[in-house]
């Protein structure tokens, strides 16, 4: 049970406030290991589950535990029929999902509202950040640099797309919020907030800036993230909440299209059909990929080309392999199937459907995320934060004002 004691609960608060500040805005910093580098996020989340842990408050899910112990073992057999693979893959994996078979023994109303405060506090600094960075630049005030280009390389995420711009010739980069990995991730972070803004809060102008800051990405990933999601979601808005956020959004689309940077996003929905696109590369790539490996050898569908080799596959064009397909083309059909029942199951435990399926599509097909601990621990603090167990009741001393639950008309 989740203690009633004030300063257990501050404390709580505290491991999981730091955890989301650093899942924002740490997702940049590594350690060097070796040749290879260890995102920060991980040795900072082991330290937190530690003492959550230690506190009891995170607890083993049995369900989750045999599930994680069964793909373990299954895919450790794998490595008997597979010529090749990667040994640091092999572990890597097993570190970063580890702590997804721990779950919050039970939340307090407070907690679950002030933690999703808090991360919509650190996205709507984030998306400021982003908008700036934009405006600065199309105004001719600022020229775009990378602030981290000023940090030791070895401490800095390497080979992921620094910013470029938003189209080819133009002055003007990206925004990528300063301290995200990439547009795309920057996009799909905003996203995700925009998704729990509209689930839990409803608060136009919170909206209003996430999304400026999500068009100032020029990225067409969160933006197919909030297409898929935000139908799940405004059904159950109340017909006049539907009504004002609809017209802001026309009136907010309508400047938005007639402005002069509206061409460089609209574009990229041309992308698919160029093999050397990023659209292209993510979303048909992976999928095309599938004829190729089959004609060259069948069996590899079963055991998989060898776990972390998919990306070292002779292929006639290039793809950027999502979470499923690299699931299933290097860990092969039984293993990967396993794991998939294991992710889904995890992503599911959460009080709104709508913002488990948001997290599953954003995993699972807008990003190579398998062994993308930025993402992975996003959307694991997230499921703990809006956890779908029984909720405790508040004590005296943290009793709400309003408590938080998803709007149910």
């Amino acid at each position: 049970m989740l203690p009633e004691d004030p300063k257990r609960l501050r404390k709580t608060y505290f491991l999981y406030g730091f955890l989301l500040f650093f899942i924002v805005f740490g997702q940049r910093f590594a350690l060097p290991l070796g040749d290879k580098q260890l995102p920060m996020i991980i040795p900072v989340i082991y330290g937190v589950i530690i003492i959550l842990i230690i506190q009891k408050t995170l607890v083993l899910d049995k369900v989750k535990f045999i599930l994680f112990y069964l793909f373990t073992v299954l895919m450790l057999s794998l490595l008997l029929f597979q010529n090749e693979y990667s040994h640091f893959s092999v572990i890597y994996i097993l570190i970063c999902y580890a702590p997804f078979v721990l779950i919050q023994k039970e939340i307090t109303e407070k907690l679950h509202r002030d933690l999703l405060i808090l991360f919509q506090k650190l996205m709507f600094a984030a998306a400021m950040i982003g908008i700036i960075q934009f405006v600065l630049q199309a105004v001719h005030i600022w020229k775009f640099q990378d602030y981290f280009n000023l940090l030791p390389a070895q401490f800095v995420q390497q080979h992921y797309q620094n910013p470029y711009p938003i189209q080819w010739g133009s002055s003007i980069y990206k925004s990528n919020g300063i301290f995200f990995l990439e547009p795309s991730f920057y996009s799909q972070f905003l996203a995700v907030a925009i998704i729990i803004e509209l689930i839990y809060f409803k608060r136009i102008k919170s909206i209003f800036i996430y999304l400026l800051g999500l068009l100032s990405s020029f990225s067409g990933t969160g933006i197919l993230l909030l297409c898929v999601s935000v139908p799940f979601i405004i059904y159950r808005m109340k017909l006049w909440k539907l009504f004002v956020m609809s017209g802001v959004l026309f009136i907010f689309s309508f400047l938005y299209i007639n402005s002069e940077y509206s061409s460089a996003l609209i574009s990229r929905y041309g992308e698919f059909n160029s093999s050397q696109s990023s659209a292209f590369q993510r979303f048909i790539g992976p999928y095309k990929a599938f004829d190729e490996i089959k004609r060259s050898d069948a069996t590899l569908l079963i055991k998989g080309i060898g776990i972390g080799k998919v990306d070292e596959y002779d292929l006639a064009f290039k793809a950027n392999f999502s979470t499923i397909a690299k699931l299933l083309y290097e860990y092969g059909l039984i293993v990967g199937i396993v794991f998939l029942i294991f992710i889904i199951y995890s992503m599911t435990r959460v009080e709104s459907k709508a913002l488990s399926f948001s997290f599953l599509f954003m995993y699972l097909i807008l990003s190579g995320s398998l062994l993308q601990p930025q993402t992975i621990y996003l959307i694991y603090t997230l499921t703990l934060v809006c956890s779908s167990l029984k909720i405790e009741k508040e004590s005296p001393v943290f009793v709400s004002d309003k408590l938080l639950r998803p709007d149910p008309s």
